[in-house]
């Protein structure tokens, strides 16, 4: 149920994040290395309040979007309990996202895709302590996701602030203009409208499903999960 709000909410991180590589690598190329990290530090910048706003909008709503993609009541009360405490950490992930295109603008796409595998193993970890050990359920579930961006920004801001790469995120960086805000976004705007058509493409599944009951919607959303696994292969860029 949750996952047409998560691919929504990700949206918004390619939005920034293609947006910003793109801003970083024309400007590196142009050896214009002040610029391109006023435009990393700004698209951090953006994502904060970005987050915060998704989630107030969103966390009160959250029975009524349910209800509209067909959730029964057994399933409602467990996808409150996910959602609700993933959305607690929303801005997290923002950052995460967004801070990952920088580092692969920059050019290490290894350092990122280390940050990244950190995060997935700790959330792999943790998944089974919170839900079964501590048993936090379902709860316990997005408590491990939440605790995964986390440790993937930690990473990311020793790399900023210690590693010394060629962009630079400073406060004193951060520029509001409206053209490098407008370059920031537009150039994004194709990544997020697939992932929107992505979510409502999830959505109509589940309100085909949801008439049948309970199971109908499980066995959708894991056929959705296999299709996804292969969507993301090398093999299928």
């Amino acid at each position: 149920m949750t996952l047409p709000i998560v691919v929504l909410l990700a949206a918004a991180g390619q939005e920034i994040g293609v947006g910003t590589a793109s801003f970083i690598s024309h400007h590196l190329g142009a050896r214009e290395y002040l610029e391109a990290s006023r435009g990393a530090s700004t698209a951090l910048a953006l994502t904060a309040p970005i987050g915060i706003i998704a989630t107030v909008a969103l966390l009160p709503n959250l029975p009524g979007i349910f209800a509209t993609l067909g959730a029964t009541p057994t399933i409602m009360r467990v996808a409150l309990d996910y959602a609700g405490t993933l959305l607690s950490g929303y801005t997290l992930m923002l950052l995460n996202i967004v801070s990952g295109f920088i580092v692969r603008a920059e050019g290490r796409p290894r350092f990122s895709m280390w940050a990244m595998m950190t995060a997935f193993l700790l959330n792999a970890v943790l998944d089974p302590v919170f839900i079964f050990l501590l048993d936090l359920g379902v709860r316990g579930a997005a408590l491990a996701t939440l605790v995964s961006p986390i440790a993937a920004i930690g990473i990311y801001i020793t790399y900023f602030t210690k590693l010394g790469g060629t962009v630079l995120v400073r406060i004193s960086h951060i520029s509001l203009r409206e053209d490098r805000i407008r370059q920031l976004a537009l150039v994004g705007a194709p990544a997020t409208m697939t992932s929107i058509l992505s979510a409502l493409a999830v959505t109509l599944l589940y309100g085909a499903a949801a008439p049948f009951g309970d199971d109908s919607i499980d066995a959708v959303g894991i056929a959705v999960r296999i299709l996804m696994v292969g969507a993301l292969s090398p093999g299928s860029v």
